[in-house]
């Protein structure tokens, strides 16, 4: 009897009720405490409180909040939402998380093994360490040192470098705008980061990077190492005097190769050394390599200053003869759903080492220019030249030969471009791939 009494109270308790986000009914009814909003049931009376379901119209988003502008269209797969940029490489959006600074100092260097930043007077904008310090987030990822902010802004005149053996990248929630120099290329042996060192002894470490020359004996005289590879083969080093009827003992130039490269974000190949023996470099180094930079915005870029990734000349040793190989070009990768270029985004190769040199310090070719088209030139000793860079269409060139041999230019390296809408008007040397980027 207890039983069924039990029962029967709880029978005549129970009410159904159907759940917030439930179709209404053919007549437009929903449950007590629920409205009908655009044929969903949602809490709240039909007196105006209640949230209508987020919906997309067009280019705008509704929801409990009101209606919205998605600046790069609204989705409707799936739940409804804004589009927004989904970066390359995987970089990814919670690291914008607690990056509230806008970085705008006139001159840094970003240190991408350890996150310092240093500014232009000798003091720290950013003290080494992982995570969220000054409102900058530093983090490594796969090889790159990832640096996340509101904002970054090189302002006209300003310039900004980086150091260390990651790839840089300059991550923002909002805008990047280079109105001067951001250089990530190599300097002289040195290469920029996520670029290699030019050699300097040792076995080459690819068929990228440029070959070493041979050291000549009986005439104590060196060949000239070749250029690093890029988006073409880096140039030959020239052949001692002794060798320039026939043998090609001058370091091969590094074949067309990727590294460079801006998905993988890689730096570029290092020049050849010149009369490398046995390990032992009589002439001088090869040229590093310009490194890898990627500019990273979830909403626009724009560039009326540079972008650059040069390599660095190839060298002779004081009093040697003998030039190393022009380090090749690095990577630039950019990549925001609005894309604006005036100015210059670069990636040339180094000129080659002299074939001589009588100064007490070592000489090195032409950097790569970070500014314009033009090839760097190779360096010269008693009227003989070392090979030029490569630039914009142009491939880099051999070297020549004196008594010792001169070094090879290195080759250009990668540019590239993702975005939705970008306006390239500006100076792309070699020429930027460009592609899509990706909106989710």
């Amino acid at each position: 009897m207890r039983a069924w009494w039990v029962l029967l109270l709880v029978t005549g308790c129970y009410r159904p009720a159907a759940a917030p986000g439930s179709p209404c009914s053919p007549t437009g009814q929903c449950p007590s405490g629920q409205s009908c909003v655009a044929g969903t049931c949602v809490l709240g009376d039909a007196g105006g409180d209640a949230c209508p379901a987020t919906a997309c119209v067009d280019d705008q988003i509704t929801d409990c909040t009101g209606t919205h502008a998605c600046a790069f269209g609204c989705a409707t797969g799936g739940p409804p939402h804004c589009l927004a940029l989904v970066p390359s490489n995987g970089i990814t959006t919670d690291l914008l998380a607690g990056a509230t600074a806008d970085v705008t100092a006139a001159d840094v260097v970003f240190d991408t093994e350890t996150g310092e930043i240093e500014d232009g007077d000798g003091g720290t904008l950013r003290p080494p360490g992982e995570g969220v310090i000054a409102g900058i987030r530093f983090a490594i990822r796969s090889g790159m040192g990832v640096f996340a902010a509101h904002a970054f802004v090189v302002d006209t005149d300003a310039v900004w470098d980086a150091d260390g053996e990651n790839a840089l990248v300059l991550f923002a929630a909002d805008r990047i705008d280079v109105g001067g120099s951001l250089d990530a290329g190599g300097d002289d042996q040195f290469g920029g980061p996520g670029g290699a060192d030019g050699a300097n002894g040792g076995p080459a470490s690819s068929a990228c990077t440029g070959g070493d020359g041979r050291f000549k004996m009986a005439i104590n005289a060196s060949a000239g190492g070749g250029g690093g590879g890029g988006a073409t083969a880096g140039g030959a080093g020239a052949a001692t005097m002794a060798d320039a009827n026939g043998a090609t003992s001058g370091g091969a130039g590094g074949i067309p190769c990727s590294p460079p490269s801006a998905t993988p974000l890689v730096g570029g190949n290092g020049g050849g050394a010149a009369g490398s023996e046995t390990g032992v470099v009589r002439g001088g180094p090869g040229g590093g390599a310009g490194g890898a930079v990627a500019l990273v915005a979830m909403n626009r870029i724009t560039v009326s200053g540079a972008v650059a990734a040069p390599g660095g000349g190839g060298g002779t040793n004081p009093g040697a003869n003998g030039g190393g190989g022009g380090g090749g070009g690095g990577a630039v990768l950019l990549e925001s759903p609005s894309v604006s270029v005036f100015g210059a985004l670069t990636a040339n190769g180094g000129g080659g080492g002299p074939p001589g040199n009588t100064s007490v310090l070592r000489v090195f070719g032409q950097r790569g220019h970070v500014a314009d088209e033009m090839p760097a030139t190779g360096g010269a000793f008693n009227n003989v030249t070392a090979g030029n860079g490569g630039a914009a269409l142009l491939a880099p060139t051999a070297g020549n030969t004196l008594v010792g041999g001169a070094g090879g230019g290195g080759a250009a390296g990668a540019i590239h471009v993702r975005s939705t809408s970008s306006e390239i008007s500006g100076i792309t040397s070699p020429p930027a791939t460009t592609s899509q980027a990706t909106l989710e």
